[in-house]
């Protein structure tokens, strides 16, 4: 297997553990890799109590490249926030929240940390 198409899997991966847990916390998963051409992607867009919650999930085997939501940059921040305003467009909410979602595989342990409103 490629090194691309492995890292896709362990970020499908870290989608779905991603998902789980905010399941679990009683959000409503509306999309998953909600891509708008040109703009950007965001990996969760969930909904719990009126409030639309995108949220970006970095999923890492190991700190070599830093832990997973190091790499949530400004221009990724910036990325996600242009998909919100798409998204949000005609819709009404009581409230937006972005989100990064750290996951950590390391000998056969899952780590998952949501990070709740990690930039405005």
């Amino acid at each position: 297997m490629t090194d691309t198409k492995a890292a896709k899997r362990t970020g499908s991966y870290g989608e779905d553990l991603a998902a789980k847990a905010y399941e679990a916390k009683g959000y409503i998963v509306l999309e998953r890799q909600y891509r708008i051409y040109g703009v950007g992607e965001a990996d969760l867009i969930l909904l719990k109590d009126n409030e639309l919650v995108f949220a970006e999930v970095k999923t890492r085997k190991g700190i070599s490249y830093g832990a997973p939501e190091e790499s949530v940059n400004k221009l990724k921040q910036h990325r996600l926030k242009q998909v919100a305003r798409h998204y949000i467009n005609n819709r009404e909410y009581n409230g937006v929240r972005f989100d990064v979602v750290s996951i950590m595989i390391e000998d056969h342990r899952v780590t998952v940390d949501i990070i709740e409103e990690a930039f405005l």
